[in-house]
């Protein structure tokens, strides 16, 4: 919807049988196809260079797309995790969403105890 603003970061992972884990992102101007399609996304972490990836797009309400990017491993995906961190998604032609979180740390060391 048009004025609609903000979005929600979540990661999901597992440590068995498989160590799958995605970072997943939800907002108001990402895409909501009928079904599960890939995309080509542009991604931006804080001040690093940006990265075009191959993503799984989804709806997950009438109002909000989902972005899930597949990452190498719960223990991966929450060592890389910052207590500020910047994430800046476009799909080449616009921002799709531009969330930060802050004050992070007692819940990165949380979850890090999951990931062992």
């Amino acid at each position: 919807k048009e004025g609609v603003i903000g979005g929600l970061v979540t990661i999901v992972g597992f440590q068995q049988p498989k160590q799958d884990a995605w970072l997943m992102f939800y907002g108001a101007k990402i895409p909501k196809p009928r079904s599960v399609k890939k995309l080509s996304i542009t991604l931006q972490q804080d001040d690093e260079p940006a990265q075009t990836l191959q993503v799984f797009n989804f709806t997950e309400t009438r109002d909000v797309g989902a972005i899930a990017f597949a990452v190498p491993g719960l223990t991966a995906l929450v060592n890389g995790m910052s207590d500020v961190q910047r994430f800046r998604l476009s799909d080449g032609r616009k921002v799709l969403l531009d969330i930060e979180w802050h004050s992070a740390a007692p819940i990165i060391e949380k979850l890090k105890q999951c990931a062992r």
